[in-house]
């Protein structure tokens, strides 16, 4: 049997997998021309430059890396040596740089020296500020000290409706800490509607309900003076009349008659004031008519103000 040609085929490809294999300096004896040997030269020195220029990029970004780090471990030894030596007994080199700060303090000087967002000890700032939210507030403090303990009688005078009420408090401290508080006085016409609030020991929050009562009759009043001033554009139908405080009337005497009446009380519930605006309707003959759901249809959709005009001129035919 012939098998030349099977022992052929495979040495010819042997060969030619070597010599592909082959480097430029292998290919130096004439194996190749010498434009296409300097080609390859070329191409390994590029090859060897970009692998250096990526070494030298490597240590550039590690070197700096390393230099951030190291900077920021400085600050932070500096900071920590500045804690060292501020808690140091006796260190008389950092005096100049600790700064007292109280509430006599000025308040320009304080907040130059401020880095955080606790309220400012500025005592006059902080009393303009209290001044501005709780206008109407008026404070007089009287303070008792002993060996022991210190009382403090506070008579705060609420005047954002006239006449207005005053609350008396009975405060004692031990300690600068408050053990105590005492309802000592409320105004006789308040006393009532406040009872809740006299039985509170926390004197912030009486203050604060105390506010916002004054605030709410206040409220009321000036509802009421617009409600009037609105329905009294049409005196030859409709008389205007101040039951009290709390209750306005409003009689129709043209046809249809009717008689409308607007309670707005305000009650003190878990130690917090809150309003009821309550209303009846009767028609000539005396009927009552429920207008329940109409007026809180119309409370919802307008608002307090516009909703109870809307309310009088819907009951009242206007």
């Amino acid at each position: 049997m012939d098998f030349t040609s099977d022992s052929t085929g495979p040495r010819s490809s042997s060969a030619s997998g070597v010599g592909h294999a082959r480097s430029s300096s292998e290919l130096e004896d004439g194996l190749l021309p010498e434009s296409e040997l300097k080609l390859i030269r070329l191409r390994e020195q590029r090859e060897s430059l970009i692998s250096r220029r990526n070494r030298l990029l490597q240590e550039v970004e590690s070197l700096k890396r390393r230099k951030q780090t190291s900077g920021n471990v400085g600050v932070a030894d500096a900071r920590l040596m500045d804690l060292v030596l501020l808690s140091r007994p006796g260190t008389a080199t950092v005096g100049t740089a600790v700064e007292t700060i109280d509430g006599t303090s000025d308040l320009q000087r304080e907040l130059a020296t401020k880095s955080d967002t606790l309220p400012l000890l500025n005592m006059q700032a902080r009393l303009q500020c209290l001044r501005e939210l709780y206008a109407g507030v008026e404070l007089e403090v009287e303070s008792i000290e002993d060996a022991t303990a210190t009382e403090m009688v506070v008579k705060a005078q609420f005047s954002k409706l006239r006449p207005g009420f005053h609350v008396k408090l009975k405060l004692k401290y031990r300690d600068a800490v408050l053990v105590s508080c005492e309802v000592q006085d409320v105004s006789r016409n308040d006393r009532w509607l406040l009872r809740d609030l006299v039985r509170c020991r926390n004197p912030s929050r009486i203050l604060l309900g105390c506010f916002e009562f004054d605030s709410l009759r206040e409220r009321r009043s000036a509802e009421f003076a617009r409600l009037e001033s609105t329905i009294s554009r049409y005196p030859s139908l409709v008389t205007v009349e101040r039951e009290s405080e709390t209750c306005i009337r409003f009689a129709r005497s043209a046809s249809p008659a009717a008689v409308l009446r607007v309670q707005w009380l305000i009650e003190v519930a878990d130690m917090w004031p809150s309003t009821t605006i309550a209303t009846t309707l009767v028609n000539g003959s005396g009927e009552p008519i429920d207008i329940e759901q109409i007026k809180t249809g119309l409370l919802k959709e307008y608002g307090v103000s516009l909703g109870l005009q809307e309310l009088c001129k819907a009951c009242l035919c206007l």
